[in-house]
């Protein structure tokens, strides 16, 4: 009898984790935590960075389609702020804006803006080289399974993604490379650590629609205006991208 009960409290355990099976649409909620005090080479200005700037995101997705968007700030922007707090929010934002793909025709729209004009950047969902390992860990009650990206510590992305959503959703440019969802990423050593916070079923159709307000271009074009426009954006970027 004793063994019986056991059993049954591992069945329902075990039905707990694997519920979520083959998710196909909702809405995943993740917090980035991002390191930019260690892009900053004055050392006293370093020293009055908090340890982490941290936001919120949400990813939404049903039928293929998916759209990476910000979370609004819980509080408005202080204006009393240091110079250093505001050349942490500054630099921090090196993604522009919403992301939306579509992983049917493999292709993604990135909201931007330089000196108050706004862009929509127009890409193809990058390949990623992916090396898929054997490890598992539990994230919000989801099977992940462990992929890396690159050799060296500063160089390397490590993620966490669940099969069972199969749509391959990612908070970056890796969209479309996975077999699954990722819940969880640690880009360049610690760069920024980025954790799924919450996963649920209802999806905002308002909010999952492709951006229309904005100038196509191209990536590398915008990429050659940011050069013009922001150089030291362009370089913390590159180095956490």
């Amino acid at each position: 009898m004793y063994m019986q009960r056991i059993i049954a409290l591992l069945v329902v355990f075990a039905f707990g984790i694997v519920a979520h099976a083959q998710i196909s649409q909702g809405t995943i909620v993740y917090e980035r935590k991002f390191d930019i005090a260690r892009h900053v080479q004055d050392e006293q200005l370093r020293h009055l960075l908090p340890a982490w700037q941290t936001s919120s995101y949400q990813m939404i997705f049903k039928d293929n389609t998916s759209i990476y968007l910000p979370l609004p700030p819980d509080e408005a922007p202080d204006p009393f702020a240091t110079p250093a707090q505001k050349m942490m929010v500054f630099a921090g934002n090196v993604e522009e804006g919403a992301v939306y793909c579509d992983f049917h025709t493999n292709r993604q729209l990135t909201e931007a803006k330089i000196a108050e004009k706004k862009y929509i950047i127009v890409d193809t969902l990058r390949p990623v080289m992916w090396r898929l390992e054997d490890s598992t860990k539990i994230i919000l009650k989801h099977i992940c399974k462990k992929a890396v990206m690159g050799k060296g510590d500063s160089t390397r992305t490590i993620v966490w993604y669940a099969t069972d959503i199969p749509t391959p959703l990612s908070p970056f440019f890796f969209g479309g490379a996975l077999p699954g969802a990722i819940l969880q990423l640690n880009m360049n050593n610690g760069d920024i650590i980025l954790t799924a916070t919450s996963i649920s079923p209802k999806v905002d159709s308002k909010l999952l629609k492709a951006p229309v307000d904005g100038e196509l271009i191209s990536r590398m074009d915008y990429n050659a205006k940011m050069k013009v426009a922001m150089p030291n954006q362009v370089e913390i970027k590159k180095t956490i991208l």
